[in-house]
């Protein structure tokens, strides 16, 4: 009888039903499984907003909605791009977004009460953000970005190096205003691994004085743990009096932009000394590790006589003037030959000022003969004796 259906309607207020076809439709095209080249859009209804239907279509997107309190949302899109981004409603303003770019980015949110925040870093080659929410605007947000290592080295140039304490180190290239602005050792040739060369710093950072005044630039490599001859990163880097290896801004830690977080030989090499490397590869993470090349016996060095012991400390091998890796007294390729060539060739008394590779002891001058002068440390080096002898950069 209509008038019984009507009050059955009434009372018992049953489900509005989803068309079979609809829900055929919505089985064909899995929620968070779409194929390219299909797009399929689907909205169920709650309190307030909520909405079902369906589509299907090119290029290939599906868009998925789900009604909430208020102005709760939830949306699922797939791309060409390969992009997913989803909403999920909850009291008020509360939204949850995750997206995937070509890029690998995720960025999610999740609403909440309140403003409350969390943040959660990891840096270097693929940083992860994560902001989880609390009591009022409440965000989760977790973001990949180009993730970074970080290192404190220390070490410590024969050239410059004198017996302090509390100096080891002179800065005479930078009292003479010599140092350049800019690393020197794409000019020398050297090839930058990963995404480093031409570091430049500031003419504030050169006026500092005392521990952390610059001594010079210097290279830091990172090696690959299992192959330490292939060097994974590479960053030019300014040297201070103390010792300390530091970023082109004269105090902090050296970051290695994009280099995931894992174990790597550490080496530090100079323009114009031998270079070294860490034994054993080093724990590296956006938390910054010490790397201390200064004392005998604290860290195990790659090959043997890798550095030299002066007194209670450890520093680089002076005399490789070329820059080839190996420190050579006579016959082809020398070291020497290069000192007296820049004065001259003639007069071996003769002295020369300027940033050079000849300056063997970063004093700003380069000498023959005499005092202080550049040629004496490559001969001691080799041996002293023998001026046939090399010495060999121990680094692989």
């Amino acid at each position: 009888m209509p008038g019984n259906h009507t009050t059955r309607m009434d009372h018992h207020r049953p489900r509005r039903r989803v068309p079979r076809v609809l829900l055929a439709a919505l089985l064909l095209v899995p929620a968070l499984a779409c194929p390219f080249g299909q797009v399929g859009a689907q909205y169920n209804g709650g309190p307030g907003r909520g909405q079902a239907t369906a589509r299907l279509a090119i290029p290939g997107q599906l868009v998925a909605y789900r009604g909430g309190q208020g102005r709760g949302e939830n949306a699922v899109r797939f791309a060409t791009t390969g992009q997913l981004v989803a909403y999920r409603g909850g009291q008020g303003r509360g939204e949850s977004a995750v997206r995937f770019a070509t890029t690998g980015q995720l960025v999610a949110y999740h609403g909440g009460h309140g403003r409350g925040e969390n943040a959660v870093r990891f840096a270097t080659a693929g940083q992860l953000v994560a902001y989880r929410g609390g009591q009022g605007r409440g965000q989760a947000t977790a973001g990949f970005l180009p993730l970074s290592v970080r290192a404190n080295v220390r070490a410590y140039l024969e050239g410059p190096y004198v017996q302090d304490v509390s100096l080891p180190m002179s800065d005479d290239l930078r009292a003479q205003g010599l140092l350049p602005l800019t690393e020197p050792y794409t000019a020398l040739g050297y090839t930058f691994a990963g995404e480093a060369g031409g570091e430049s710093t500031t003419s504030a950072v050169m006026a500092v004085t005392g521990s952390n005044a610059i001594v010079d630039w210097v290279l830091l490599e990172l090696r690959d743990d299992s192959a330490p001859a292939i060097v994974v990163a590479a960053r030019a880097a300014l040297l201070q009096r103390d010792g300390d290896v530091v970023e082109v801004d004269g105090i902090s830690p050296v970051r290695f932009n994009n280099v995931a977080p894992g174990n790597y030989h550490v080496a530090v090499r100079h323009r114009n000394h031998l270079g070294t490397m860490s034994l054993d590869a080093i724990a590296l993470s956006p938390e910054v590790a010490g790397v201390d090349f200064t004392l005998p016996g604290l860290l195990p060095t790659w090959g043997v006589n890798a550095m030299k012991t002066v007194g209670i400390r450890r520093v680089l091998w002076a005399g490789d003037v070329n820059f080839d890796g190996t420190l050579r007294y006579t016959g082809a390729a020398n070291d020497r030959d290069i000192i007296l060539q820049l004065i001259g060739g003639a007069v071996p008394t003769n002295t020369v000022s300027g940033y050079v590779g000849a300056d063997v002891d970063l004093d700003g001058n380069v000498r023959y003969t005499g005092a202080a002068n550049d040629r004496d440390p490559i001969l001691q080096n080799i041996g002293g004796t023998v001026p046939t002898n090399t010495r060999v950069e121990q680094v692989p």
